[in-house]
């Protein structure tokens, strides 16, 4: 329940970033969120990447259903692809390995900054 809150909170959240701050600016809100809402490093990517990655895939496709495709197919003919698809496919690629990565990356530095104490070999708690 909590990867799926996280996945929607990071999708609204870049939504809303993206509209006014740069590209780039998921990756600092997947870094912060995975900071204040501590996960294993795994589920931290899964939830950053899919966040994001949605959020990437939802925004263009929503684009280019308004202009009937228009500028999605220029693109593709510009990278030699050979449909409008892989352009969306592309974006929302980009967008998942960029959230997972920086929340993956705040996890990690979680584990460094905050160790688990360990207990002495043999001794029981």
């Amino acid at each position: 329940m909590r990867l799926l809150l996280y996945i929607c909170f990071t999708a609204v959240l870049s939504y809303c970033a993206l509209l006014i701050l740069p590209w780039w600016t998921p990756i600092l809100l997947t870094f912060i969120l995975s900071w204040l809402l501590p996960m294993s490093a795994g589920r931290s990517f899964l939830a950053g990447a899919i966040g994001v990655g949605l959020c990437w895939l939802l925004v263009p496709w929503y684009a280019d259903m308004a202009n009937q495709h228009l500028l999605s197919s220029k693109m593709a003919n510009l990278f030699q692809l050979p449909s409008y698809v892989l352009v969306l496919a592309v974006s929302c690629l980009i967008g998942f390995l960029t959230g997972g990565l920086g929340s993956w990356t705040a996890a990690c530095l979680r584990k460094v900054v905050f160790p688990k104490p360990t207990t002495p070999e043999g001794t029981r708690n």
